[in-house]
């Protein structure tokens, strides 16, 4: 829990993936659920899904303490954090495809 950053493979510490799925079955007469896609047939319903992933921000830190006060100290050099960061965006996008979407709460 009190782990941060990232290892030299670029993978987060502290990843978690959430994934939601939506199943629609056809009501007889009723539209598509969604706009531009056809409707399940009578016996096959339509199913998609949402996929979140969470972790630490993937670069070389740490911070005192629970708090974000002080800010998070980098390590290493701003290249090495530039190429742990890529090559953690780079195993998401072949993971889950594309496009990736990253946001830091930090």
């Amino acid at each position: 829990y009190y782990t941060r950053g990232a290892d030299d493979e670029g993978h987060a510490a502290n990843f978690v993936e959430t994934e939601q799925v939506l199943v629609v079955v056809r009501v007889p007469g009723a539209a598509s659920p969604l706009p531009g896609v056809a409707p399940p047939g009578p016996r096959a319903p339509w199913r998609g899904s949402y996929v979140q992933s969470r972790g630490s921000v993937p670069l070389f830190w740490s911070q005192q303490g629970m708090q974000y006060k002080p800010r998070p100290q980098l390590h290493r050099t701003p290249a090495q954090n530039a190429a742990v960061l890529a090559r953690h965006a780079r195993s998401q996008a072949a993971h889950y495809g594309k496009p990736v979407a990253m946001l830091s709460l930090l």
